[in-house]
């Protein structure tokens, strides 16, 4: 069963959904060491925060860092390219929160 590395924990049905593809782990802390040990022998890292690029030297088994979000800035792009891993993202997940809060921002600024 693959392994399934997350930085942080997802919503239940994101993790409900996971759980049945793989067994799905989330990182015990956020820093270089432990998320370069945890990923070890993870299949796959579901990325949240900042990657060290020292993660993909060790992990001969992983073979996606997919950002949960919009951006790539968290995951070391040569790094993931030199070891062979496949690197994703999902663009515009939030666009609508984000419209809305700043619409709402905008209202509240405005009664002021």
């Amino acid at each position: 069963m693959p392994k399934i590395l997350s930085t942080h924990p997802l919503h239940p049905r994101a993790s409900a959904k996971l759980a049945g593809a793989g067994q799905l782990v989330i990182a015990s802390a956020l820093d270089a060491g432990t998320l370069t040990r945890e990923a070890k022998d993870a299949d796959i890292v579901i990325v949240r925060a900042p990657l060290p690029p020292g993660l993909f030297e060790g992990a001969w088994k992983l073979r996606a860092a997919i950002r949960h979000g919009a951006g790539l800035d968290m995951i070391p792009m040569e790094a993931a390219a030199a070891a062979g891993v496949l690197v994703a993202n999902v663009p515009a997940v939030n666009a609508r929160s984000v419209a809305e809060h700043v619409m709402f921002t905008a209202l509240a600024l405005l009664r002021q």
